[in-house]
């Protein structure tokens, strides 16, 4: 996992810091001055040089470089905040950790001026840096699709660049001719080369492989060779490759059609259909060199051989009295069937491409050639140009013509003419091998020059893009590499954002109070459209929610193409439990006359201060009085109280009843016990007291009731009626 971390101690900036001006939007304060410097270990520079429109910038590194990098970003903005991969940077640095081969590194700077959004990509050891060689109006939109390969280094690299030649793709691997999938403009193929071969592989629109194709190879006669292919939608391909078992002594080109299943449909084997004495080169093993095919709308297929500099159309079904798989004309070489009208060159020579536009014209690489055993590809070159001045002898050996140039005919394959109607030709820029062209949609023409030299010996761009003036508006320049071939088209931004998100532990349970881990995160992001945005539910550092409950931390990551990613952790906070209650055993009496108010409820103590008085007459009406005692559970705990009450004199007689049942023997025994009473629960005694006659005037008698637990027996309350015979 790439980690961002900052860097407490402050550093200066390195040696060319890059530095932009940016203009206060709606202000007429001077423009924040920005710079912003990556260094580390085995980093060895960044380009293009900086610029405010400019949003995405390569980094150089070596063998040396361990994956970390320092970010130092300033401002002349005081207030200015820069942000480094989602992270806040204290002081403008920031040590970015773990990066791997196309990683990101987003910056954001927020001023006076604006907020910058800007990244820088990882690249791996050996990727060469990239010149722009024009950089005018017209060009048409799109990412450069290259396969980078030299002879200085064993490197090779497959990846899409944009104008300034910045990757948003690349990987260190041995790839060619990677282009979009014919058959799903979502997808992408590339021949790759492995133990067993050349696999054509097709990759999803996050770059990632999804299927492999490659030649149906009985007894394994044949092997498939990278340089061209197509997908077709309804699950064919087209493949190429060698055959050096089914003419003995050559080896053969090779043209199939195979099934989704690998099956071959249609094959097609230059020995069948070309004399080895066509091929200009020498020796004659692959006399004819296949490096091209396109499927026609009729399902012909259109070939280029290079050894024949000869370009075929092939029926691959019975039409117009043509067999399958016969030769229906071959432009070029010593064998045409066209004459070439216009063409001061008399036609093409060692060309690695053909195609037949959507107008219906003929477009080549042409690249030229000569004889150069010293050269870089050595004993494959000769001079393979036929003859313009020479074109009553097709079989006599071919010229020397080292420039390389793009053609456009116009075909009639009735008269068997090709006409020249437009060609692309730098004095003096000769590629020996490889090579493309592409007519784009703006009717610009991309050309992917391989390996080539200009007049004065230096080397030329590895692509330019062309308008049909002729003026060469963009291109892209690598000293000592190059690219078999190159192509421009979408590449849109599929891949989304990661997310890196610490703080509390997903899923975990903490009690409150717990120290919970601040919340960090990170976003970074590929694909080439470069991060936007990424925020938190918590802010960057912040604490985690603590209060009891279920949490949940949420981060957000987007780009600038839309795409977006989500994280969450959650966990939950116990509420911290109360304290133990302890448990507490206490009745609590409390009495009244009838009607009268209650004294000592919620009072415990002696009965001298919880005491009501009754006056009893003679008179029959006012002999008797009725008190109400409760008993309640005052304590903490359930608990059945022991009630216990006055008895019956010759003066004053005392009477008990509770729900409906007389208990005055059982309270007078000291035997009477509550059912159990749950805490704040009660119990209610009705106590009637009768004045006898022999109470006399003045007679009085003092009643006392106790309640006692009867878990607890010491925990006691107590009330009394104090009652008084008068008149």
């Amino acid at each position: 996992m790439r980690r961002v971390l900052p860097v407490l101690t402050v550093c200066s900036l390195a040696a060319g810091v890059l530095a932009v001006g940016l203009a206060s939007a709606g202000s007429a304060d001077p423009p924040a001055t920005r710079t912003v410097a990556i260094t580390g270990t085995g980093i060895t520079g960044t380009w293009p040089a900086y610029d405010d429109a400019t949003d995405r910038y390569a980094i150089d590194t070596s063998g040396d470089s361990t994956g970390t990098v320092t970010v130092t970003a300033t401002s002349g903005d005081p207030a200015a905040v820069v942000v480094v991969d989602g992270v806040p940077a204290p002081g403008g640095v920031l040590e970015v950790t773990d990066l791997t081969v196309g990683d990101e590194v987003n910056v954001q700077i927020t001023d006076a001026g604006g907020t910058t959004s800007q990244s820088w990509i990882y690249l791996p050891a050996d990727f060469p840096e990239m010149h722009v060689v024009a950089d005018d109006p017209g060009q048409q939109p799109g990412y450069t699709f290259l396969t980078l390969a030299s002879f200085a280094f064993t490197s090779t690299f497959e990846t899409v660049v944009d104008g300034h030649g910045v990757p948003v793709m690349v990987d260190e691997l041995n790839g060619s001719d990677l282009k979009v999938s014919d058959a799903d403009p979502s997808q992408y193929t590339v021949a790759r080369s492995s133990a067993d071969g050349y696999h054509i592989v097709t990759l999803d629109e996050q770059w990632r492989p999804v299927a492999s194709r490659r030649l149906d190879e009985p007894d394994g006669q044949n092997s498939t060779d990278f340089h061209d292919s197509t997908m077709l939608p309804d699950g064919r391909a087209v493949l190429v490759g060698y055959d050096s078992t089914a003419h003995p002594g050559q080896t053969d080109a090779v043209i199939q059609i195979v099934d989704a299943a690998g099956h071959a449909t249609f094959t097609w084997n230059s020995g069948d259909h070309v004399a080895v004495s066509d091929a200009y080169l020498s020796p004659n093993g692959d006399y004819a060199h296949i490096n091209s095919v396109q499927v026609l709308a009729n399902g012909d297929i259109l070939a280029s051989f290079r050894n024949l500099s000869e370009v075929m159309r092939i029926a691959t079904s019975v039409h117009d009295d043509y067999a399958v798989g016969e030769v229906e004309w071959r432009l070029g070489g010593k064998d045409s069937d066209f004459t070439f009208v216009d063409d001061p060159d008399g036609g093409n020579c060692a060309q690695h491409m053909a195609r037949i536009m959507p107008n219906g014209h003929l477009m080549i690489f042409d690249n030229g050639s000569k004889l150069d055993p010293s050269g870089l590809i050595g004993p494959q070159t000769a001079n393979m140009c036929p003859d313009p001045t020479d074109e009553d002898s097709p079989g006599t050996p071919g010229i020397a013509r080292p420039q390389t140039r793009v053609t456009e005919y116009v075909l009639d394959e009735d008269a068997h003419t090709a006409t020249l109607v437009w060609s692309h030709a730098v004095p003096g820029r000769y590629a020996a091998f490889a090579g493309s062209q592409q007519r784009l949609a703006n009717d610009n023409t991309l050309v992917g020059w391989s390996f080539n030299t200009e007049s004065d010996g230096n080397q030329g761009p590895i692509v330019t893009e062309t308008t049909p003036a002729d003026d060469e508006i963009w291109g892209l320049r690598a000293v000592g590499w190059f690219s078999y071939r190159a192509t421009k088209h979408d590449a849109p931004d599929r891949i989304a954002p990661e997310i890196s998100l610490a703080g509390p532990a997903d899923g975990a349970t903490y009690d409150e109070g717990d120290a919970l881990p601040p919340v960090t995160f990170s976003c970074t992001d590929r694909g080439g459209s470069n991060l936007d945005e990424c925020s938190g539910t918590v802010p960057q550092g912040g604490a985690a929610p603590s209060e009891p409950g279920d949490h949940t931390v949420t981060v957000t990551a987007t780009d600038a193409a839309g795409n977006d990613t989500t994280r969450t952790l959650s966990y939950s906070v116990a509420a911290t439990p109360p304290p133990p209650v302890p448990t507490v055993w206490q009745p609590d009496l409390r009495i009244r006359l009838v009607g009268g108010p209650w004294k000592g409820a919620d009072r415990i103590g002696s009965a001298a201060s919880q005491s009501v008085t009754a006056r009893l007459t003679s008179a029959r009406t006012g002999r008797t009085q009725t008190f109400d005692v409760w008993i309640r559970n005052l304590g903490t705990s359930a608990d059945r109280l022991v009630f216990d009450g006055g008895t019956t004199n010759r003066r004053f007689e005392v009477r008990y009843r509770a729900a409906g049942r007389d208990l005055t023997r059982a309270i007078e025994r000291g035997a009477f016990t509550t059912p159990r009473l749950a805490p704040r629960e009660s119990y209610k005694v009705k106590v009637v007291v009768t004045r006898t006659d022999r109470a006399k005037r003045g007679d009085e008698r003092r009643i006392g009731f106790v309640a006692r637990s009867d878990d607890h027996r010491t925990r006691i309350d107590r009330v009394s009626a104090l009652v008084r015979a008068v008149r």
